[in-house]
């Protein structure tokens, strides 16, 4: 078996793997201990029997293996590096609602899918008429959104509905 470049990436990710799940049970096995504990006890309580002791075994060793990963800061602030070296503009995260892109002056922003609002706006018109019905004024402010119209400028081919979404609230 002859030792490529590809070959030996994936071993070398395999062993980066291995070697962060060893640090993570032995330098914080008792982080990893107590929110995995707090997880089953919060999802047992809620659902007593087998399937709820399984369900919070299984869900509590998966949280306190994920919130306790060795290293998650270093290796999260290093893709941020590399992607960086790489010039990326549009960086993905597991959760597309944490996506990031890059403006033209190097400004990093949350991208924003298109959304259906009308719920939210409901939800604020019927605080509005309950404020009135007891004589109280309300004012809605919104966090300032940083892709400015016709002053911002985005990569064309990413497509930003930030101001779009906030437009219908």
């Amino acid at each position: 078996m002859k030792l490529t470049l590809k070959k030996s990436a994936i071993i070398a990710f395999i062993g980066f793997l291995g070697a962060t799940g060893l640090l993570t049970v032995t330098v914080n096995a008792v982080d990893v201990a107590k929110d995995a504990y707090v997880a089953f006890k919060d999802t047992y309580e809620a659902n007593p029997g087998v399937k709820g002791a399984l369900t919070g075994a299984i869900g509590g060793i998966e949280n306190g293996f994920s919130n306790n990963v060795f290293g998650q800061d270093e290796f999260i602030n290093s893709y941020g590096f590399a992607q960086k070296l790489l010039n990326k503009e549009y960086i993905m995260d597991v959760d597309s609602s944490y996506n990031i892109i890059k403006d033209n002056y190097g400004k990093l922003h949350f991208a924003a899918f298109k959304e259906d609002n009308s719920e939210a706006v409901q939800e604020i018109i019927a605080l509005d008429k309950s404020f009135k019905a007891n004589d109280i004024k309300m004012l809605y402010v919104q966090t300032p959104i940083k892709v400015i119209k016709n002053h911002t400028k985005l990569n064309p081919a990413i497509i930003d509905y930030s101001n779009e979404n906030s437009d219908k609230i």
